[in-house]
């Protein structure tokens, strides 16, 4: 019976999947047509952290700022006039599978052995936020602001039946 009552929580917050959109993800037409023109104007592109002339593409965007020179450390205001930096949804989705598997030796084992796959893998924050799918916006952005110390343990349940083509749980439980 314990191990159902999860299954059964899943199974009810699951239906929230359908109704969720990429709405979270409307990058800025106009800023990132901007990135060409400004880099050559010595803005400098940080992608990931790592300094770089090349910008990812538009699709693979999670955020995106650009900071003026009157907001830089001191010690730049002289190379740059500026820094646009992007996080791009491939470094989120590393981070997020970093910071759950340091948790949970079942997640990471089942990641170790899908080809870091987790497409299989309803995610489900236990602070009453939805759960949300491995490709969607809100997915993406509730586990990028997971912090460590709020997270309580996260508990991986390997179904035998697929919820909406779901056979795998992560429960992350957060502390109050």
């Amino acid at each position: 019976m314990r191990n159902v009552i999860p299954l059964i929580f899943c199974f009810f917050i699951a239906a929230t999947v359908c109704a969720q959109d990429n709405s979270a993800f409307q990058i800025d037409v106009k800023k990132y047509s901007l990135i060409d023109s400004l880099v050559k104007q010595t803005f400098l592109l940080v992608v990931d952290g790592v300094p770089t002339e090349e910008k990812p593409t538009m699709l693979n965007i999670f955020s995106l700022n650009i900071i003026d020179n009157d907001k830089l450390p001191i010690y730049w205001e002289s190379y740059h006039k500026g820094v646009i930096v992007i996080n791009t949804k491939t470094a989120v989705v590393a981070g997020y599978k970093k910071k759950l598997s340091t948790l949970s030796r079942k997640y990471r084992d089942y990641l170790l052995s899908h080809q870091n796959d987790d497409n299989d893998i309803l995610y489900v924050i236990s602070n009453g936020k939805n759960s949300v799918n491995g490709s969607s916006a809100e997915l993406l952005r509730e586990l990028y602001e997971i912090q460590f110390k709020k997270v309580k343990k996260v508990q991986f349940v390997e179904g035998e039946n697929t919820i909406m083509s779901f056979s795998h749980f992560a429960i992350i439980i957060t502390k109050q």
